[in-house]
C-alpha cells in the first residue's frame, strides 16, 4: 500500500502535467527571444518550441509594443522549424510598411530571409518562399531607415536573401545563388558588395549541404 506522502507526490505530478509544462513552453519562448544576444539565439535552444510556444511568439510578434523584440521572434521562429512557423513568417513580411522605419522594425525586416533559411531546412513551404522572390525583380522598397534607402536597402535585402537561400542547404538554391554571384558585375560599389555576398553565400550553400545545422556553429560545431 503506498503512503500517503506517495500519493501526495503522484498528485504533485498530475498538477505539473502535459498542461503545466505546455504553459511553461510557452514562458520559456517569451524568455528567450526577450534577452539580448551579441552573437544571435542560440540554435539548440529553438528545438524544443511546441505548438503553445510558437503561438506565444506568434501574438508577440502581432504586439507592436514588443518590436524589440521582433528580430529575436522571426529568428527563433525559423530556427524552431516547427510546422506553424510559416504562416507567422509569412504573415509578418506581407504586412504594408511605408517611409521611414525604426530600428527595430529594420533589424526584424532585414533579419526575414535569414529565418525562411533556418525554416526551409525543415518546411518546403519556406524554400518555396525563398525561391519565388530570387526568381522575380524585387520591386524597390517603398520604407527606409536612416541611410538604409531606395538602392543600398535593395542591395542589403537581396544580400539578405541570397543568405537565407544558403541557409536553407537545398539543391535549389544552388542555381539562383550562381546566377546571382554572375549578374552582379557591374563595376560601382553595390554591384561589387553584392557579387561578393553572392560567393560568400556560394560557400555557405555547400557547407550547410554538406554538414547540415553543423556548418553553423563555430568550427563545425566539433
Amino acid at each position: 500500500m503506498r503512503s500517503r506522502s506517495t500519493l501526495a507526490l503522484l498528485g504533485l505530478l498530475l498538477l505539473v502535467g502535459p498542461g503545466a509544462q505546455a504553459a511553461d513552453s510557452a514562458v520559456e519562448a517569451e524568455e528567450l527571444v526577450s534577452q539580448l544576444y551579441y552573437e544571435g539565439i542560440p540554435y539548440e535552444q529553438t528545438q524544443g518550441f511546441d505548438t503553445r510556444a510558437v503561438t506565444r511568439l506568434g501574438a508577440m510578434l502581432r504586439e507592436p509594443s514588443l518590436a524589440e523584440y521582433h528580430a529575436n521572434i522571426v529568428m527563433a521562429l525559423g530556427m524552431s522549424g516547427h510546422p506553424d512557423a510559416f504562416a507567422l513568417l509569412a504573415d509578418y513580411a506581407e504586412r504594408p510598411i511605408s517611409g521611414e522605419v525604426d530600428r527595430a522594425t529594420f533589424r526584424t525586416r532585414t533579419r526575414l530571409a535569414q529565418a525562411m533559411g533556418h525554416l526551409a531546412r525543415k518546411d518546403p513551404r519556406a524554400l518555396r518562399w525563398l525561391l519565388q522572390r530570387a526568381a522575380q525583380p524585387a520591386p524597390q522598397p517603398r520604407w527606409h531607415f536612416r541611410q538604409h534607402r531606395d538602392e543600398r536597402l535593395a542591395v542589403l535585402l537581396d544580400e539578405q536573401l541570397l543568405t537565407g537561400l544558403a541557409l536553407s542547404g537545398a539543391r535549389e538554391a544552388e542555381e539562383p545563388l550562381r546566377r546571382a554571384a554572375q549578374q552582379a558585375r557591374g563595376s560601382d560599389a553595390l554591384d561589387q558588395r553584392l557579387r561578393h555576398h553572392a560567393e560568400q553565400a556560394r560557400r555557405l550553400h555547400q557547407r550547410v549541404s554538406r554538414d547540415g545545422v553543423d556548418a553553423l556553429r563555430p568550427q563545425g560545431g566539433r
